[in-house]
């Protein structure tokens, strides 16, 4: 009985494979199989190569190159947002939290606990698309190497390198440490 199951568990894992069924070579003797392993390794082989190619091309869909503004970095919350509204007085810049509030008990800018979507409600969620608005993200979206719970004072998200470092320059006199980021950001669907 054990045989039969393998036996067929070996044959619908070949049937799903994309390849002529000739190209491994499956002989049932009765209540036994033998499988030809080196050739069914290399088809195994093969066909995970196509499923990460195909991701990989889906994932680079879903990514898109940015280079993002980030005027200073801290981990104190306050701080930045003191420094956010002083580069908003000071250059007239818009100012857009995307109702993201700082939620002391959780230590963590998130959306309000009722907020309407469901899965990001007392969450954070990233800002992840060009605008010209200061926000304050988590660093380590952007840059993973970055130490989790650095804060960013963001000053723009653009496509292009020239376009970040205009607003760079700009507010260079107010934040001496403002430079642009190229972060590769997720696009695609959060949900």
């Amino acid at each position: 009985m054990k045989n039969n199951l393998y036996i067929f568990f070996v044959v619908i894992l070949l049937a799903s494979c994309s390849h002529k069924a000739e190209e491994v070579s499956v002989t049932t003797l009765a209540d036994t199989a033998i499988v030809n392993l080196d050739t069914a390794a290399a088809v195994k082989t093969e066909t995970e190569l196509i499923v990460k190619q195909d991701s990989i091309k889906e994932d680079n869909r879903d990514m898109a190159t940015y280079f993002i503004v980030i005027a200073d970095t801290s981990k104190d919350y306050y701080f930045l947002d003191k420094e956010m509204f002083l580069l908003h007085k000071k250059m007239k810049l818009k100012i857009d939290t995307m109702e993201r509030l700082y939620n002391k008990k959780k230590s963590l800018i998130s959306l309000p606990e009722n907020h309407e979507d469901e899965i990001y409600a007392g969450a954070y969620y990233p800002r992840r698309h060009p605008s010209e608005d200061l926000s304050l993200e988590y660093l380590n979206y952007y840059n993973g190497t970055s130490p989790e719970k650095t804060i960013a004072l963001v000053a723009g998200i653009f496509g292009t390198q020239e376009e970040g470092d205009k607003v760079t320059s700009s507010i260079k006199t107010i934040m001496p440490n403002a430079h642009v980021l190229k972060a590769k950001v997720f696009i695609g669907c959060m949900h």
